[in-house]
């Protein structure tokens, strides 16, 4: 039978997609910025 390791799968998918929130969350405020900066003009 199939065992899916769905622990280290998970903890796997956590570490991948990690960096990509982090990331997006520091960057948010300068995108933030830069369309208030676009609407304003």
């Amino acid at each position: 039978s199939f065992v899916k390791k769905w622990d280290l799968i998970m903890t796997a998918v956590l570490m991948a997609a990690a960096p990509i929130v982090v990331g997006f969350l520091f960057a948010q405020k300068h995108i933030i910025k830069g369309m208030v900066a676009g609407a304003v003009k």
